[in-house]
């Protein structure tokens, strides 16, 4: 009930008399806190998904409460957010961290790690039992139809990472992944299309 409140909130549908667009975000994060305080697993990973950029220790608290209850999506998206907290030398152990329960996602069925597990060792330094690996998390991302599969397979054809380098193939599949609703897909696939907005330099891949 909680939850709902807070999606109304701020949705606008509820609006108190008085109350400006802020108010009622912040009666929307309240309500979503307290809905999470009392166990809703979905209400803990919406916490982590509003903390994530703002507060890193609180939203590592809601994802990992929300994993913990079996919420395979709050496992990839705490593990993305440990791999990318990157602020000093120790937090390379905090990546580690998040790479393993990447894989623990992946190996449980989570299509997006798949696919973000597939880039990252399409990336890593050339190695061809991990290329090998990375092919076979990318193809078995795309079979769940995940844009994130399909953004680590453009990547290995664009780059010709363990498959013949292949613009037409990477174009489809960049497609594919923006179609599905991947930013990331969608704005390589722009690059490559719009000669205007081509600086392959300032290109840095990545998977929300």
């Amino acid at each position: 009930c909680m939850r709902r409140l807070s999606v109304l909130y701020y949705k606008g549908e509820i609006k108190d008399p008085g109350d400006s667009w802020m108010d009622a975000v912040n009666k929307s994060k309240d309500y979503m806190r307290r809905a999470a305080g009392q166990g809703d697993a979905k209400a803990q990973f919406y916490m982590g998904e509003i903390l994530r950029n703002t507060g890193f220790e609180e939203a590592k608290m809601w994802y990992t409460r929300s994993m913990n209850q079996g919420n395979l999506e709050a496992m990839y998206r705490l593990s993305t957010l440990l791999y990318y907290h990157c602020e000093g030398f120790m937090d390379f152990m905090i990546a580690d961290e998040g790479m393993e329960l990447m894989r623990k996602a992946a190996e449980k069925g989570n299509a997006n790690a798949m696919g973000h597990l597939a880039f990252l060792l399409s990336v890593s330094p050339p190695n061809q039992n991990v290329i090998d690996e990375a092919k076979r998390w990318a193809y078995k991302s795309v079979e769940a139809n995940s844009g994130c599969g399909y953004y680590a397979l453009a990547t290995m054809y664009e780059d010709g990472v363990g498959v013949p380098q292949s613009i037409e193939e990477a174009l489809r599949n960049y497609k594919k992944a923006a179609d599905l609703g991947c930013e990331w897909g969608a704005e390589r696939y722009d690059q490559l299309t719009n000669p205007d907005s081509w600086n392959r330099g300032q290109i840095q891949k990545n998977l929300p």
